[in-house]
């Protein structure tokens, strides 16, 4: 028989479960100790072979331990082993991963629901588009054009920022940014600006897999329509103006979205290769290269079509819909002792409930 403090954790852990679904990180889910790391995975199936192949001699490998108790942690969520690498292939692909993680937490705890919400429901169009989603003013088809353009445009600008960097004097190419860990807290770490600028723009990039329905007919280079989770969250979203809702079963990394993480891979990649030339300065139209390829929009794919024969991916979606977040009417705060008795019960009742369905 269970101890009643044995009870507590359990029921303390399953609260903390469920408030971390995808729906509270809103993008293919990244790691922590109650959710799988996909980003992390992705960018590391598509980085390895181009760390290797990389020039480091301009990388200045800060002293002190922070940075490589940080990276030991991320490359392992990877599954990247570190022995292979020498210190500056460690220090940017550290610096990569921080960066892919840095857009869905922005230094917050991934369990503090109000902070990661706030990310994910931003009215500024860019809050959205860092994700590839739809901004709260991007109706109807338009609204589609607008959100494949402003994801482009965040990712140019994240790629801008880390081709500047590179240009720097090898000693200020370095950066201090904040990286959150559960149950632990906030840590400075240093990073590499060009790699974690390219963190952040795998993570739009990625983020326009799990966020859109694309066509598998070419290999889902081709964007149909671009999901909301803004409208959906605030429970005003109606479809036929606001565009489909940002869908759990659409981020997860499981056999359901196989397809699409294998091409968030590839696309990745690309971005990759690309920033070798770019960051120098030699090839100025090589991130533009990569999205052409890899996000471009086709118009005339809807429901009534089944977005031009890619019915099954609408359904995958229709699985685990988003919607508006237990208990966020009215919560002002998100101190866990604030948390009502009654809310509480609800977010363990629908733990269950979703396990029990999965069986």
């Amino acid at each position: 028989m269970r101890t009643q403090p044995t009870r507590i954790r359990i029921v303390a852990l399953l609260g903390a479960a469920i408030l971390l679904s995808p729906t509270t990180a809103s993008a293919f889910t990244i790691g922590t100790g109650f959710s799988e790391g996909c980003h992390e995975r992705i960018t590391a199936a598509a980085y390895q072979d181009f760390l290797l192949q990389l020039p480091l001699t301009t990388i200045e490998v800060p002293e002190g331990d922070v940075w490589r108790r940080v990276g030991a942690f991320l490359l392992d969520e990877a599954g990247v082993s570190r022995r292979s690498l020498s210190d500056e292939q460690f220090f940017l692909a550290t610096s990569l991963l921080v960066g892919v993680r840095s857009p869905d937490t922005d230094g917050h705890a991934v369990l503090n629901l109000e902070a990661v919400r706030s990310l994910h429901t931003d009215p500024d169009p860019e809050g959205q588009y860092a994700h590839a989603l739809r901004a709260v003013s991007d109706d109807f088809e338009l609204g589609d054009v607008a959100a494949v353009a402003g994801t482009r445009a965040v990712i140019l600008a994240e790629m801008e920022a880390g081709r500047e960097a590179a240009q720097l004097l090898p000693e200020e190419q370095n950066e201090r940014v904040t990286i959150f860990f559960d149950f632990y807290g906030v840590i400075e770490v240093q990073v590499w600006s060009p790699a974690y600028r390219l963190g952040r723009a795998a993570h739009a990039l990625q983020d326009s897999f799990s966020h859109t329905i694309r066509d598998e007919a070419d290999e889902f280079r081709t964007i149909l329509t671009v999901l909301n989770f803004a409208d959906a969250v605030a429970g005003t979203l109606r479809e036929s103006r606001d565009g489909l809702p940002h869908s759990n079963a659409l981020d997860s990394c499981d056999e359901r979205t196989e397809g699409t993480f294998q091409a968030a891979s590839r696309a990745s990649r690309d971005l990759f290769i690309a920033s070798r030339d770019f960051f120098r300065g030699r090839n100025l139209d090589a991130v533009q290269s990569v999205l052409d390829a890899w996000v471009r929009y086709r118009e005339g794919c809807n429901e009534e079509n089944g977005f031009c024969g890619n019915e099954r991916w609408l359904e995958v979606l229709r699985e685990e819909p988003t919607g508006p977040f237990l208990c966020a009417v009215g919560w002002k705060t998100t101190a866990w002792g604030e948390v009502t008795q009654r809310c509480f019960l609800a977010l363990i009742a629908v733990t269950f409930w979703r396990r029990r369905r999965k069986r």
